[in-house]
């Protein structure tokens, strides 16, 4: 169970099944056995189009190959998901997506020189801020996070942690996936602990 607003933490060993489980929910990976229930409604077979159109968003464990388009910058990624809120007619406007992006560059505290940055170029913490914006301009309700803090400085693990803490408090829910255990429980509201896939 995930609960409106909520941080459920997922902990366990190398192996255990985290990852798997996030894929699982967003319909990467095909599902096996039991039921997903999002707002009562089942959902019988997930795929990332449904997923994302039903408020649900993944950040992947690597960031890099699954998450952003390296090669494009913060105004083309943190508005790629969201094609509804910038386009109007079928025309995108350009002024909608600058304010789009603009503002959540400003929001999650994005260190870059402009908005046209690669986001390749920029630090892993802020690759993820990224990623997360990206969901969060889609107005999802559902936020599964796989490793967000990987490969990130202190500094950046901490702007993050007050961020997912943030989006709770406003009503959004989120799985949090972790290999830190220290992490977990500073992070979640609630923890489950995976063991062989259970």
């Amino acid at each position: 169970d995930l609960h409106v607003g909520e941080v459920l933490g997922l902990a366990g060993l190398l192996g255990s099944g985290r990852t798997e489980l996030l894929r699982v929910l967003f319909g990467l990976e095909p599902m096996e056995s039991g039921e997903i229930l999002l707002n009562g409604e089942p959902i019988s077979q997930p795929d990332p189009e449904l997923m994302v159109r039903k408020g649900v968003g993944f950040t992947p464990e690597d960031r890099k190959s699954d998450g952003l388009v390296l090669l494009l910058d913060l105004e083309d990624n943190l508005t790629m998901s969201c094609p509804g809120r910038i386009s109007r007619y079928q025309m995108i406007s350009r002024r909608t997506r600058k304010a789009l992006a603009q503002e959540m560059t400003e929001t999650l505290e994005i260190a870059a020189p402009g908005l046209h940055t690669p986001a390749g170029s920029l630090s892993g913490g802020n690759q993820q801020k990224l990623i997360m914006g990206k969901w969060l301009n889609s107005q999802v309700r559902v936020l599964l996070l796989d490793e967000p803090t990987r490969g990130v400085d202190i500094d950046a693990k901490e702007q993050i942690y007050r961020i997912i803490r943030r989006l709770a408090d406003q009503g959004l829910s989120v799985i949090f996936v972790s290999s830190e255990m220290e992490e977990v429980l500073s992070v979640s509201d609630r923890i489950l602990i995976m063991n062989q896939g259970r």
